[in-house]
């Protein structure tokens, strides 16, 4: 049996070899990091079609996760290309027809996010590195988007990652990434910055969402709107992250503060959107009148709420990213060194910009304070950001740098 799918493999790989050495033009299949259900997964994905489209790839699409379940992106794919059993299980089967349908493409995008380093899943990281080996070796042109890489990587993917042909690109998404991928990998790594700073906000038609209403209502009567959210990954460490985020929010709206609950993800049972709807259960009446959540469909819709906001206090990156590329200036409840190399990317101060989930449980009234002093500061900060942001989107597009063949 074994003997059978080697040669499955290599027929399919000869088959989609000789096809796409014919195909004139760009077309681009991506590989996603995970299935739907994260904002930040999704800004990436809506970024990389659109800077692709834009370089003159005549198609660009998406290898599905997940069977059944599509991306609600504001640029969607051409394509959805079945993988879900090879990258969930490995199965030989469904590469077979994946390396098949490879050719119609000439390049092969890998988004490696937070998952390149193997430590969230060995496995399915390890799947999709086979996949951008195997394409390289059929002579698609295979880059791995800007990353992030932690100081203990995955041996089994630092090995897979060493392996690839050397003419893979393999982008790091901040210096602190890029140091420890140059050390681990012992390859050429190039310096960008992440893919989702490229993100556009929603067409116009998307300003009469009641969020946008909300929005210009609280601002019109004078508050200031903080945007919130919390990181349901962090309760696993910190299981009073509930109570402690709810004290915070009293504290903000006691202090003149409107919030605007932004949660992230809803890909598990105790999603961000979970801890968002129980945070806003423990407020008073009273506070409530001040709060009000939202659920973005696209991330392109969460960057034109983000827009009207006064700053973000947020456990996840892309929810900041997203934020900053709006010129809103976003706190930070950091738990990885890439919140660090964001900041680094902008000039700001990481001692100013992150907080302790520590302290939010001990202090919740000096964390609202460290807030509530940024916020004062926020107009500033927005053209500090604004100023800088331009380089920032500039370091991003270094992602399709790759010498890519233009569409005629």
């Amino acid at each position: 049996m074994r003997l059978i799918k080697h040669l499955l493999l290599k027929a399919a790989a000869h088959i989609g070899s000789r096809q796409s050495k014919r195909l004139r033009g760009c077309r681009a299949l991506i590989i996603p990091p995970a299935g739907p259900g994260s904002v930040g997964d999704a800004a990436m994905l809506t970024s990389v079609i659109a800077a692709l489209r834009k370089r003159g790839f005549e198609r660009v699409s998406l290898l599905q996760v997940e069977r059944g379940k599509s991306w609600d992106l504001d640029c969607a794919p051409d394509e959805l290309v079945d993988g879900s059993h090879f990258l969930d299980y490995g199965s030989r089967v469904n590469l077979s027809a994946i390396l098949i349908k490879l050719g119609g493409y000439s390049d092969i995008f890998c988004i490696g996010a937070d998952i390149l380093d193997g430590i969230y899943d060995e496995d399915r990281m390890a799947y999709r590195l086979e996949l951008l080996h195997r394409a390289a070796d059929m002579g698609l042109r295979a880059t791995i988007v800007g990353s992030s890489f932690s100081e203990q990587p995955n041996p089994r993917c630092v090995s897979m990652i060493q392996a690839l042909p050397s003419h893979v690109r393999i982008l790091a998404r901040d210096e602190f990434s890029h140091q420890r991928m140059t050390r681990a990998l012992t390859r050429p790594i190039e310096l960008c910055a992440d893919v989702a700073f490229l993100l556009s906000p929603a067409d116009t038609a998307a300003s009469a969402l009641p969020v946008m209403v909300w929005l210009q209502s609280e601002r019109d009567a004078g508050r200031k709107v903080v945007a919130i959210n919390a990181n349901n990954l962090h309760e696993a460490h910190h299981p009073s992250l509930i109570r402690d985020y709810a004290a915070l929010v009293r504290e903000l709206i006691a202090r003149g503060c409107s919030i605007l609950m932004v949660p992230h993800d809803n890909r598990t049972q105790r999603s961000d959107q979970f801890i968002a709807d129980a945070i806003v259960e423990m407020l008073s009446e009273d506070c409530t009148r001040h709060v009000h959540t939202f659920r973005a469909k696209t991330p392109g819709q969460l960057k034109l709420a983000l827009a009207q906001c006064d700053l973000i206090v947020t456990g996840r990156m892309h929810a900041a990213i997203i934020a900053l590329g709006s010129h809103t200036p976003a706190m930070s409840f950091a738990y990885a060194n890439k919140f660090e190399g964001l900041y680094q990317h902008l000039d700001l101060d990481p001692g100013e910009m992150i907080l302790t989930l520590s302290a939010l449980r001990d202090e919740p009234r000096a964390v609202a304070a460290e807030v509530m002093k940024v916020l004062a500061r926020s107009e500033g900060l927005r053209e500090h950001i604004a100023a800088r942001i331009g380089l920032l989107r500039q370091a991003a597009e270094r992602n399709f740098d790759g010498g890519m063949r233009m569409a005629s």
